[in-house]
């Protein structure tokens, strides 16, 4: 359940990015766009990161949250799910590089830990781009950042 509601909520999170390049966002919502093409068009326009290297780890960790996303609301028992997930964290680098679905409690600890490491990918990504003289600026004198 927590991935469907992380999926909702990085959704959300990639459309009101897109909906700042918009000068008329209606239009974005009558293109109907799917998660997966919303991660594509991001990564077109701002797939590279802050030196202008071209990234994939977060863009590739979206792509499994949304095979895995799918596979989950589209399938009562999906098959592979565990693959998928193992993907997924690997894709992101929590934990070691081969993480393996063994112990159950281990893998719901490590898949929570890399769903909160991209919605923060996500959020960050959305405060550099949408306001970035802001979101790189030092904390004021108050000691909060100001965004």
């Amino acid at each position: 359940m927590v991935i469907l509601k992380v999926h909702l909520l990085i959704e959300e999170e990639l459309t009101d990015i897109l909906v700042e390049h918009c000068e008329l966002p209606e239009y974005l919502d009558k293109a109907r766009l799917t998660f997966y093409q919303k991660i594509q068009l991001l990564r077109a326009l701002h797939g590279n990161d802050t030196q202008g290297n071209p990234t994939e780890q977060p863009w590739e960790a979206l792509e499994y949250l949304n095979t895995i996303r799918n596979k989950m609301a589209h399938h009562l028992e999906p098959k592979d799910l565990d693959r998928k997930i193992e993907s997924f964290i690997n894709s992101f680098g929590v934990g070691n590089k081969d993480f393996k679905c063994i112990d159950e409690k281990k893998t719901t600890q490590t898949l929570r830990l890399a769903l909160c490491m991209l919605s923060g990918f996500v959020g960050g990504f959305w405060a550099v781009k949408s306001q970035p003289n802001k979101a790189l600026q030092p904390p004021s004198k108050s000691g909060a950042a100001e965004l």
